[in-house]
């Protein structure tokens, strides 16, 4: 092994990281931009890696919640960053707990903010609410108990609240998308055909917008080593208690957009927009020095949870 390839496997690593751009008469959104869009990453550290974005905006300031990995931890926490005096605020964890979180889906109901952060080792759906926004948070039920569900995603749209989540059947293969929906956000019913799809873009990929009188989901694209390869916007064409359809819009891949400062980019798997602000995560190899460390604290974790 040479010295080069020695070094690559000791210190380079493949992770996460969270880019943004602020849309202008220039720039059409994402999924109509044939320009090529460059968006500007956040700072990265070599302690963490961050990824999830979801935009909320709350008294006319936009605020970013995200994933962060903490290596120290072996585990994701939800952090968020403030947009102010034109840029992003520093990183501030919010949410802990004594299983990985991640996918941190933020919504308003009523002058309400609530969280769906994705709990899957809990086999859970958790719904949390902002007691003291934005880095209070309590938690008020469990909306969908044994299932392993990943990345839950609401719609809200003529008084029904409908939950999108991906049912894991084989982590990093197979998923399966199901559908539940609430009339009073307090007992939840199962869509009667579920699992309405049972493809590769089970997964959503952020929020689903509206856009052009039609209701946009975003699904990732990729599984194992392909994971997080593409997304791709699919137009929602029936949605009832008894019907589910939708169609595919256009595919984003790393060859659809630049990062500043990266040209190493192969993966995207979560997409966001409020008003003007547009967020992404791609993925991106990078050189991290304290890998070696990370690898083996990893190690003696798996040695004391035997």
């Amino acid at each position: 092994m040479t010295i080069q390839k020695l070094t690559q496997k000791l210190f380079q690593e493949t992770v996460w990281n969270i880019a943004y751009r602020l849309l202008n008469n220039d720039h059409a959104i994402l999924l109509l931009d044939e320009q090529l869009p460059r968006y500007t990453p956040l700072p990265s550290s070599n302690c963490n890696w961050i990824a999830d974005p979801f935009l909320i905006e709350h008294d006319n300031i936009i605020y970013l919640f995200m994933e962060r990995f903490d290596y120290r931890l072996g585990r994701g926490v939800i952090a968020y960053a403030k947009w102010q005096h034109d840029r992003w605020s520093n990183i501030k964890d919010v949410l802990h707990s004594d299983c990985h979180l991640s996918y941190p889906h933020v919504f308003h109901v009523n002058a309400d903010i609530y969280m769906i952060p994705e709990t899957f080792e809990r086999k859970s759906v958790e719904l949390y609410k902002a007691v003291d926004f934005p880095e209070k948070w309590e938690y008020v039920q469990t909306i969908v108990d044994g299932i392993d569900a990943a990345d839950t995603t609401l719609l809200e749209a003529d008084g029904i609240t409908w939950l999108f989540t991906a049912k894991v059947i084989e982590y990093g293969e197979s998923f399966q998308l199901l559908i539940y929906y609430s009339t009073d956000g307090i007992t939840w019913h199962e869509h009667h055909n579920n699992p309405v799809t049972c493809s590769e873009g089970s997964r959503s990929a952020g929020r689903i917008f509206l856009h052009q009188g039609k209701w946009i989901r975003p699904s990732q694209e990729g599984v194992l080593d392909n994971y997080g390869c593409a997304i791709t916007f699919n137009a929602i064409t029936a949605l009832t208690d008894s019907q589910y359809g939708e169609t595919t819009l256009r595919t984003i891949s790393p060859k659809d957009f630049m990062i500043n400062n990266c040209n190493d980019v192969h993966g995207i798997h979560t997409y966001g927009i409020v008003g003007d602000m547009e967020v992404i995560d791609y993925k991106f190899t990078r050189f991290n020095i304290l890998k070696p460390l990370w690898r083996f604290l990893k190690l003696i974790r798996t040695i004391l949870n035997k």
